[in-house]
């Protein structure tokens, strides 16, 4: 009986062949690991899926998995926004230039919103600037690294619980703006990274969410977590407990996938060693820059384009005659100053970069 060709036994970063290999990948397909044969196993977020969702049990590597895409879009010329309410995930990535490191439940609960405002933005953006244009001319590449989306979508129902007030919505802005990232499509340049133990339809906010993840990278899952995400490939393959081991289930087809693995320090240097990057992917939009108030507080109204929200104050959408003469710009409007304890923001914002 002929022998079946596996995936490598493990995959190093510090080998220098491996290293060549991730430095040749394109700009937006980031290596996850190699198959058999030695096929590289990589999604491309311009053309593929512009999200990816990684689900493993305890152990499974699921942080090793985000830290190996996002060190290879952050150094590509990427923002990226971590999400960790375990708040120990990614220490590699704090005081990297161009990352906004979110540890607290109210930090967490802003950068989402923040994120809304600014796919809107690129949406409303991109119908102006039309389908022949350059991607990239909305605004560099973010990548949303979101931890145990289990534990941290309970969280941020229960602190809007806690904060909103009488005239404010019952769901949270925040989850509501996840929602939104993820039906805006490849055109908007956001990618949400998800880690969860277990991706139900209730811990992502309903069967529709999770079928924006086109791909699925799936290690030590049991029978049910295999047909709750990848129905369509059965008979199931079987888990494996070795190192390292995952399931990447790319356009209905599942690739058994050794991972590459980065230390925290190399996941660290690669990130810092920024590409050259394009003019339209310099070091700050021009496009777009969130204005805050000076003050805590929440603001009663509606919260939508032209509103305002405790620190941060949606844009409104440019009227029909200034859009061609203010392409490059968003009207905004300004909050109040408010006196009094201003409560510092998360990690080191991108545009401050």
């Amino acid at each position: 009986m002929r022998k079946a060709h596996r995936p490598p036994e493990r995959l190093l970063f510090r080998d220098p062949q491996v290293r060549g290999l991730v430095e040749r990948m394109p700009e937006p397909a980031p290596l996850i690991g190699l198959g058999s044969l030695g096929k590289r196993i990589s999604v491309d977020l311009d053309a593929e899926s512009p999200h990816v969702l990684v689900s493993a049990g305890a152990g499974g590597g699921k942080s090793v998995i985000l830290r190996t895409i996002a060190a290879q879009l952050i150094r590509n010329g990427a923002r990226a926004f971590v999400l960790d309410y375990k708040r120990i995930s990614h220490p590699w990535a704090r005081g990297v230039p161009g990352v906004t490191y979110c540890r607290d439940i109210a930090e967490i609960h802003d950068a989402l919103i923040e994120l809304g405002m600014e796919g809107r933005r690129r949406t409303y953006l991109a119908e102006q600037l039309g389908e022949d244009a350059d991607p990239a001319a909305v605004g560099r590449r973010v990548a949303i690294l979101l931890e145990e989306v289990n534990a941290t979508m309970k969280q941020l129902a229960r602190y809007w619980e806690k904060t909103r007030q009488n005239r404010d919505p019952k769901i949270s802005p925040a989850i509501d703006a996840l929602a939104e990232i993820l039906f805006m499509g490849r055109q908007v340049r956001l990618h949400v990274l998800l880690v969860a133990q277990s991706a139900t339809a209730r811990a992502l906010g309903g069967p529709e969410m999770r079928e924006n993840f086109a791909t699925r990278v799936l290690a030590r899952y049991s029978q049910n977590a295999w047909r709750m995400l990848a129905p369509e490939i059965t008979p199931a393959p079987k888990s494996t407990t070795h190192v390292g081991r995952t399931q990447v289930v790319l356009g209905g087809t599942a690739h058994e996938t050794q991972v590459l693995f980065m230390t925290h320090a190399e996941a660290r240097a690669w990130a810092m060693r920024h590409r050259q990057r394009r003019p339209s992917d310099n070091g700050e939009d021009p496009t777009y820059r969130v204005r805050a108030a000076q003050g805590p507080g929440w603001s009663r109204g509606r919260h939508g384009p032209g509103s305002t929200h405790r620190n941060r104050t949606y844009p409104t959408r440019p009227s029909a005659p200034r859009r061609a003469v203010h392409r490059h710009r968003v009207q905004r409007r300004e909050t109040p100053r408010r006196t009094g304890h201003r409560r510092p923001r998360c990690g080191t914002h991108p545009d401050s970069v």
